[in-house]
């Protein structure tokens, strides 16, 4: 069969040959993101900005990565996500652990988000939304609390419906060892465009393009400059291309396919809950701005925030 042949293929192939594999949805090319080392647990008192400002790269210790954990956020109980998990399990040898199964409104350790998200008795599209930010709040909570993770372990995010795993991803800590040069980072998938957030159309859209936001380039720039949303897109470009490990850039960071070690996702995870608290905060005191809809735009403002990492398309 088809899929025998590729699995047979990928076991006998060597590394270089995966990097093409690790999600369908990849379009172009990943960004690898480099953090600082000191950890950053969302409840603790420390600014993560202040964290990511007072270490670099030159200063960050080689890691050995250990067990691979497989995760996805599916409020909705459909059908696909059998092929995920079954595709995971038959050619990785590894469980898909499911958050947010069936609209739970309960962590894995008795907990619940704040407030709860409550997606009934809304119209389909804000209900789609609503789900798709909820998936900040759980796979933050997962990446900071679970007792099972170790620091050097690697998480391999997937979104739930969209996505489809289809060759041995046991292997995927050696890849990302060998992107970052030995180093923590992330691996995000691309996007064809900003459709999701900077491009949407509507007064939500209009208002992306013309508000403001943080941007820093490069550790090696202090200036942390003030850019409109009509130009977010091109400086995530700008970013990758001045650190490309691949010779190309990431014109749209994605949220929908995340790999790194555990250490490295709770500090960028810190990060894109401080982004989203922020614009709550804004809707608090200005009731004619938005609050951000779904995910991605906090993971790319996220990116485009961290002053002290060394970040790149790879």
């Amino acid at each position: 069969m088809a899929s025998d042949h590729r699995l047979a293929s990928s076991k006998r192939g060597h590394l270089a040959h995966m990097r093409y594999m690790l999600f369908a949805m990849v379009v172009g090319f990943l960004v690898v993101l480099f953090v600082g080392r000191h950890l950053v647990r969302l409840e603790s008192a420390i600014d993560p900005t202040e964290t990511f400002r007072r270490t670099s790269r030159e200063t960050a210790a080689l890691f050995d990565h250990r067990n691979v954990h497989y995760i996805t956020v599916a409020d909705d109980t459909r059908p696909e996500i059998c092929l995920t998990a079954s595709s995971i399990f038959i050619l990785s040898q590894g469980e898909l652990e499911v958050l947010a199964w069936d609209d739970s409104a309960t962590f894995f350790d008795g907990t619940s988000p704040k407030p709860p998200v409550n997606a009934t008795n809304v119209d389909t599209l804000h209900a789609v939304r609503m789900g798709q930010a909820k998936k900040i709040d759980w796979i933050a909570h997962y990446v900071t609390h679970h007792p099972n993770l170790h620091d050097d372990d690697i998480i391999v995010y997937t979104d739930a419906w969209d996505v489809v795993i289809q060759t041995d991803m046991s292997a995927v800590g050696s890849i990302l060892r060998r992107m970052t040069g030995g180093q923590r980072g992330l691996l995000f998938n691309s996007e064809p465009s900003c459709g999701d957030s900077f491009e949407l159309p509507g007064e939500y859209g209009e208002y992306l393009r013309s508000a403001s936001f943080d941007v820093h380039l490069s550790v090696a720039d202090k200036h942390v400059r003030s850019v409109t949303g009509r130009d977010i897109c091109r400086q995530m470009l700008i970013k990758s291309s001045m650190h490309s490990a691949m010779g190309g850039p990431n014109w749209s960071l994605g949220s929908g396919g995340i790999v790194g070690d555990v250490w490295t996702f709770r500090q960028f995870m810190a990060r894109v809950v401080q982004v989203t608290t922020e614009q709550i905060e804004r809707a608090r005191a200005d009731p004619t701005v938005p609050v951000f809809e779904g995910d991605q735009i906090s993971f790319q403002l996220a990116y485009l925030r961290c002053d002290d990492s060394d970040a790149g398309a790879t």
